[in-house]
C-alpha cells in the first residue's frame, strides 16, 4: 500500500508538468481526437488527464463536458492498467452499472480508452472513446487506439520540451553575464614580480584579496608580508630550487590579510623568467585563496571519519567485492566481526572465499540476481545461507555493479546482514498457517479466496463438501456462488457484499440459503473480509469462509417456538399469581378488619381476645408470605424501570410502614444519607429489597431487649450507591450465613416467617446489577451492605 501510495505521489507531480493549458490548446492533439474518433466510428472521444480527485477533459470531440469525479470515470480504472480498457456494455460491467455515465445528456454504454504513459513509466490520463449503444473494437481500432496513445503522449512531451528548451536558452544568457564574474567569485588574483629592483604588481582581485589598497604604493616588503610567517621559510626553499632547476612551482602555503589580519589558505601557481646567467629575474602567476576548500575538506574528513564510525556500527556489513568467481573481498566494514566473527583484514584473506561459504544451488541465484540488476541498471537483492565458523545463517544482500577496476574487473558494493532470526520468524508463521489452515478445515468451516483483478474465485474441498459437491465439480469462477443463491436471500446477500466491497462496512457476515448438489436448499454463514486494495482503494483480494448452520437454524426456529409457548405461559401465569393474590388478601383484609371491630366490644373475655390476635397474627402471616410471592412474581418477570431516586425520601417512607409496630416503637431508629449526584435505579425493586431488609431488622430483634438500633447508612455519587443495614439482634450463626438467600431457608425459628424475604431480596439486587452481602456476629448483630450501579450510566 506505502509503495502504491508513492506511485501515485509521483504520477500526481509528474502531470504538473503536463497539465496546462498552452500544451492541450495545441491543433495536433485536436486533430488526434478527431482522429481516433473516425477510426473508431465512435460520436465522441477525449483525452483526459486524471488528477487526485478529478478527471479532467482536455480536448473532447462530440461532447461538451470538461470535467467529472474521478472514483466514478472511466479512466480511474483505464490508467492503473498498461493496455487498452474496453467496456463494451457498461451495464454488464459491475463497476458502472450502478453510476451510468452521462455525456450529453445521454447514458454512455461503451467505452474504450487506453493510458497516456510518460517516459518515466507513469499513467498520466487517457485517449479514449465513448458511445450511446454497446459495441466492440476491432485489432486494428484497438492498435490505432494504442498508437495514438503514443502520439498524444509524444505531442505532450514535445510542448514540455519546447518549453523546457527556452526556460534553458534563458539561462545561458545568465549563465554568460555570470561568466564576467567568474574570476571574482573564485577568489583568483594574478601578480607578476621584478626580482632584480624589488617591485611587483597585483591585479584588483589581487590586492582585494590579501588587504591592498589599489590607490596605495606597496614595497617588496609589503609583498613578503602577506606570507604567514611559519610557511616563509617553505616559500622561499621552493623559489630557490626554482633558481637551480625548475621554471614551474605550484605550492599551497598560509597568508595572511593585511587589512583584518585573516588567516587564508592559498594555492599559488607561478612560472619563472630567468637571465642568460640562469638568474630569475621575474615571477608571474596566480594565487587562490582556498580557504574554503581547506576547511571543508577538514570538515569533509571528520564527515567521512563519523560515516566509517556509523558503518561500523550498522548492523550488518558494508562491502565491496570484485565480480568474479570468488566474490573477492576488496573492503568490509566491522560488521565482519558480528557475521563472521573475523576482523575485516582476516575475512579478506580468509579461506574459503565468500563464494565457496555459500551452497552451490544458492551461488547460481546469487549471480542470477546480479546479472538481472547489471542489464536493468538497478540494485539487486538477494537471500541465501552463507556458512560461518558456527554452522549456517541466513544473509539478505542488497547491492549494485558499481563501475571497473583497473583490470577491467566488474565491482560490486553492497550491504549484507543476518535475517536468521526471521527467517526463522518467517518459518514458524508458515507452520502456524497451515496448523491454521488444519484447523479450520476440521472445524467444518469451508474456505473461498477471490482474486478480483484475475476474476479468479478459490472454493476449498470443505467448501465444496458443505452443498454436495466433490472438489472438481465447482468451477473457480464468482458466477458458482452467485447462481446457488435462494433468490428469496440474493438481493439482501450480493447488496452487503458489494457495500463491504466499498470500504462500508469493516467485514461481509450474512446467514442466508443456499442450493445443494441434490437441489435442496442448505442454510450457511458466509464470512469474508477484502485484505489487499489498489492505491485507489479498489478491492483486489477478499479471503473469507463459508459454514453449514443448517442445524443452528433449525434449532432457533425450534428455540423461538418454545420461546413464545413460555412467553404465553409466563402471561398466564403472571395473570394467575395476580389473580390468586388479590382473591387471597382481599378476604384476609376483610377478616382482619372485622377482627379489629371485634376487639373493640368490651364485653369480651381476655381468652378470646387473646384468640382473635392469634387469628390476626396468623391472617398477617399469611399476608405476608402472598406478598413475598407476589413480590417474587414481579421481580423475575418486570422489565427494569429507571426511576429517580432520593434515597433520602425512600428509606423515610419505608420506615414510615413500621411505625405502628410493636417491634419500631421498641427500637432506636436512624439513618444517614449522603446522596452526591442524581442517581437512576428501579425504585419499586429498591422499596422491596428495604422493606424486607428492615423487616427482618425489626423481626429479629433480641426479645426483651430495650435498647434494640436499626441503623441505614446510605452513601451514592454518579457511579453507584452504597446502603448498608445495620441492628444489633439476634445476629446469624456462622453455619448458617451460606445459605440464608437460599428461597425457604430460615437460620432461626425465633419469629415466625416465610424465608422468601432474603431470598426475593438478592433476587431484587442481581436484578438491578447489584451486590449484596452480609456480616454477622451470633447474639451482637448483623450487617447487610448493597453495591448498586447508577443505572444513569447504562
Amino acid at each position: 500500500m506505502v509503495i502504491a501510495e508513492e506511485i501515485e505521489t509521483r504520477r500526481i507531480n509528474e502531470l504538473r508538468k503536463y497539465n496546462s493549458d498552452p500544451i492541450f490548446h495545441r491543433k495536433e492533439l485536436t486533430d488526434l481526437t478527431q482522429l481516433i474518433a473516425q477510426i473508431c466510428e465512435a460520436p465522441m472521444a477525449a483525452i483526459t488527464v486524471v488528477e487526485e480527485e478529478e478527471l479532467q477533459i482536455k480536448t473532447a470531440v462530440g461532447f461538451d463536458e470538461r470535467s467529472a469525479p474521478r472514483k466514478v470515470a472511466f479512466c480511474h480504472y483505464t490508467i492503473q492498467e498498461d493496455e487498452p480498457m474496453v467496456v463494451e456494455d457498461t451495464e454488464d460491467d459491475y463497476r458502472f452499472c450502478h453510476t451510468p455515465i452521462f455525456l450529453k445528456h445521454q447514458q454512455v454504454r461503451f467505452y474504450a480508452g487506453m493510458p497516456l504513459i510518460s517516459p518515466n513509466g507513469l499513467a498520466l490520463g487517457t485517449l479514449c472513446v465513448f458511445d450511446t449503444v454497446p459495441r466492440r473494437l476491432n485489432q486494428q481500432q484497438l492498435f490505432a487506439l494504442k498508437t495514438l496513445a503514443k502520439q498524444v503522449m509524444h505531442e505532450m512531451e514535445l510542448s514540455v520540451k519546447n518549453k523546457n528548451l527556452i526556460r534553458s536558452n534563458r539561462q545561458l544568457l545568465k549563465e554568460k553575464e555570470l561568466l564576467r564574474q567568474s574570476q571574482y567569485l573564485a577568489k583568483i588574483g594574478s601578480f607578476e614580480c621584478n626580482v632584480q629592483d624589488k617591485t611587483w604588481s597585483g591585479s584588483s582581485n589581487f590586492l582585494r584579496i590579501f588587504g591592498f589598497h589599489k590607490e596605495k604604493q606597496y614595497s617588496w616588503e609589503d609583498f613578503r608580508a602577506i606570507i604567514h610567517p611559519e610557511d616563509r621559510a617553505k616559500v622561499d626553499l621552493s623559489l630557490s630550487n626554482m633558481q637551480h632547476s625548475k621554471n614551474h612551482l605550484e605550492l599551497n602555503y598560509r597568508c595572511i590579510n593585511l587589512q583584518t589580519k585573516a588567516v587564508l589558505h592559498v594555492h599559488s601557481i607561478c612560472r619563472v623568467i630567468k637571465n642568460l646567467n640562469n638568474q630569475v629575474v621575474k615571477i608571474f602567476g596566480i594565487k587562490q585563496d582556498i580557504t574554503e576548500k581547506v576547511l571543508s575538506e577538514k570538515a569533509l574528513a571528520k564527515s567521512e571519519k563519523r560515516l566509517a564510525t556509523l558503518i561500523n556500527n550498522l548492523p550488518g556489513m558494508v562491502f565491496q567485492c570484485k565480480n568474479d568467481e570468488d566474490w573477492s573481498l576488496m573492503y568490509c566494514s566491522e560488521g565482519s566481526h558480528d557475521l563472521f566473527h573475523c576482523s575485516p583484514e582476516a575475512l579478506k584473506k580468509c579461506r574459503p572465499t565468500m563464494a565457496k561459504r555459500i551452497p552451490k544451488g544458492y551461488q547460481e541465484k546469487v549471480k542470477q540476481a546480479i546479472r538481472q540488476a547489471q542489464k536493468h541498471n538497478n540494485h539487486y537483492e538477494v537471500t541465501y545461507p552463507i556458512k560461518v565458523n558456527q554452522g549456517f545463517k541466513w544473509i539478505w544482500e542488497r547491492g549494485k555493479v558499481v563501475g571497473k577496476d583497473s583490470n577491467n574487473i566488474e565491482l560490486l558494493e553492497g550491504f549484507m546482514t543476518d535475517i536468521t532470526s526471521q527467517i526463522q520468524t518467517q518459518v514458524a508463521l508458515k507452520e502456524s498457517e497451515a496448523r491454521w489452515q488444519f484447523a479450520l478445515e476440521s472445524s467444518g468451516d469451508g474456505i473461498w479466496d477471490w482474486d478480483l483483478p484475475q476474476n479468479k474465485m478459490f472454493y476449498s474441498p470443505q467448501w465444496k463438501a458443505i452443498l454436495g459437491y466433490g472438489s472438481h465439480e465447482v468451477a473457480e469462477s464468482m458466477e458458482e456462488w452467485k447462481k446457488r443463491i435462494h433468490p428469496e436471500d440474493y438481493t439482501r446477500c450480493i447488496s452487503k457484499f458489494q457495500r463491504h466491497l466499498l470500504q462500508k462496512t469493516d467485514m461481509f457476515q450474512h446467514e442466508y440459503r443456499m442450493k445443494t448438489r441434490e437441489g435442496k436448499y442448505k442454510w450457511v454463514l458466509t464470512r469474508g473480509k477484502v485484505i489487499k486494495f489498489s492505491s485507489l482503494g479498489k478491492p483486489l483480494r477478499v479471503i473469507g469462509t463459508q459454514t453449514d448452520i443448517s442445524d443452528k437454524v433449525a434449532t432457533e426456529k425450534r428455540l423461538k417456538k418454545q420461546n413464545s409457548e413460555l412467553t404465553k405461559a409466563n402471561q398466564e401465569l403472571d395473570n394467575f399469581v395476580y389473580r390468586v393474590s388479590h382473591d387471597l388478601r382481599a378476604p384476609i383484609a376483610s377478616v382482619t378488619g372485622i377482627i379489629e371491630l371485634l376487639k373493640q366490644d368490651n364485653t369480651l373475655s381476655e381468652a378470646s381476645v387473646n384468640l382473635l390476635d392469634l387469628a390476626k397474627t396468623s391472617l398477617n402471616k399469611q399476608d405476608h408470605f402472598i406478598k413475598d410471592i407476589l413480590d417474587y412474581s414481579r421481580n423475575s418477570r418486570l422489565e427494569i424501570q429507571k426511576n429517580a431516586i432520593d434515597f433520602k425520601s425512600l428509606v423515610a417512607e419505608v420506615f414510615s410502614h413500621y411505625e405502628y409496630n410493636p417491634e419500631y416503637e421498641k427500637a432506636e431508629i436512624s439513618y444517614q444519607i449522603e446522596q452526591a449526584a442524581p442517581f437512576l435505579s428501579d425504585k419499586r425493586r429498591l422499596e422491596v429489597i428495604l422493606h424486607n431488609l428492615v423487616s427482618n431488622a425489626l423481626r429479629y430483634a433480641k426479645p426483651y431487649f430495650h435498647n434494640a438500633k436499626i441503623q441505614v447508612e446510605v452513601i451514592a455519587n454518579a457511579r453507584e450507591a452504597t446502603i448498608r443495614v445495620t441492628d444489633n439482634g439476634i445476629g446469624i450463626a456462622p453455619e448458617h450465613l451460606p445459605n440464608i438467600f437460599k428461597m425457604f431457608y430460615r437460620a432461626t425459628d425465633h419469629k415466625p416467617g416465610s424465608g422468601l424475604g432474603l431470598y426475593i431480596a438478592k433476587e431484587s439486587i442481581q436484578k438491578i446489577y447489584g451486590k449484596i452481602q452480609v456480616a454477622s456476629t451470633l447474639d451482637k448483630g448483623s450487617s447487610f451492605t448493597l453495591k448498586l450501579p447508577n443505572l444513569l450510566q447504562r
